[in-house]
């Protein structure tokens, strides 16, 4: 399945002030074009310490507005959205600093669904994962995008671990959440299910069970980042 949302401008982040100034003028660059990369763009810089009061879709107005290059800061607020951008390209180490979940939800809510990078901090990749937003290391794609071709999902998730490919495929950690909860049945606390005799132990269980479904209604920003951990 091809992934529609990629009909849009690739940004780089270059090592040149200029070349960025330019993209946000409308110029669209090539790999070639782009020069040097920046490595290691951190999450402090996607989403400054300034922009944390936000906390739902309105931190798409804010990524990269601490972005450094060289002496100056040339992403502003709502560069990203208002430039229709949907493709990030940047260098080593991508999203190093720390483990801040509005990095990649604002990224995701500036219309940023893939970022390809040199290679990704853990961390901030399985965030991503979790919000839908696709992460590669596969530069052969950025020409292929650029040229309008459709990318397929297995393409985006051939090279990771099978529950992060199925994360991916969902959508994100809740609908992957969703599809995989269908078959547990939500009771009223204390209700009576059955009549056989049970253990106090084997009534809470059954009761944790019926309240852990609850949690799909919890909303995206509160629940993404703390549901699943991994070595």
């Amino acid at each position: 399945m091809a992934i529609s949302t990629l009909a849009g401008r690739v940004l780089f982040l270059s090592a040149e002030p200029r070349l960025i100034e330019r993209q946000l003028a409308g110029e669209n660059l090539t790999l070639s074009t782009a020069h040097e990369l920046r490595d290691d763009v951190s999450t402090d810089e996607i989403t400054p310490m300034s922009v944390l009061t936000q906390y739902d879709e309105r931190l798409g107005r804010y990524p990269y507005v601490g972005l450094r290059v060289g002496t100056k800061c040339p992403i502003g607020v709502d560069d990203i959205k208002s430039n229709g951008f949907c493709v990030t390209v940047a260098g080593n180490r991508y999203g190093k600093g720390s483990s801040r979940e509005h990095s990649p939800f604002a990224e995701f809510n500036a219309g940023i669904h893939l970022v390809i990078a040199k290679s990704f901090e853990r961390i901030y990749r399985q965030n991503a994962d979790n919000l839908g937003l696709f992460t590669s290391t596969d530069f052969s794609l950025v020409e292929r995008i650029q040229r309008g071709e459709p990318i397929d999902i297995d393409e985006l998730v051939a090279s990771r671990d099978a529950l992060a490919a199925a994360i991916l495929r969902s959508g994100g950690l809740l609908r992957y959440g969703a599809t995989n909860m269908r078959h547990v049945a939500v009771t009223s606390l204390g209700a009576r299910v059955d009549a056989v005799p049970r253990t106090l132990a084997e009534k809470t269980g059954r009761q944790r069970r019926g309240t852990d479904a609850l949690r799909r209604r919890t909303a995206q920003w509160f629940s993404h980042h703390c549901a699943r951990c991994r070595p």
